[in-house]
């Protein structure tokens, strides 16, 4: 059975959702892509995982309302005063023990 991991970078300095009127229009700052490549490397070292394949994943997000929520994607067309943030991250498919 084959199964995948998902290694985001994280926000930095997170305290939540933004709060107030220009609370939204604060671009979150977020961990390098390579420090998501290290996690992904540290935790195929730490569990032994046997990969089949990496791939980097590029998803875009018309809004994030939480900068933990990675969750959200939708096109990557911006509507009106919406900026558009795209994810960036690594995808581990590997063997499920």
């Amino acid at each position: 059975m084959i199964a995948f991991k998902d290694f985001v970078p994280q926000p930095l300095n997170y305290t939540g959702p933004p709060k107030g009127l220009f609370g939204s229009l604060k671009v979150p700052q977020f961990e390098t892509f390579e420090e998501a490549v290290a996690a992904a490397n540290a935790w195929i070292a730490q569990e032994a995982i046997q990969v089949i394949h990496l791939e980097t994943v590029v998803l875009p997000h018309l809004s994030i309302q939480d900068a933990k929520d990675v969750s959200k994607t939708a096109q990557a067309i911006v509507e009106g005063h919406k900026v558009a943030f795209w994810e960036q991250f690594v995808r581990v498919w590997y063997e499920a023990r």
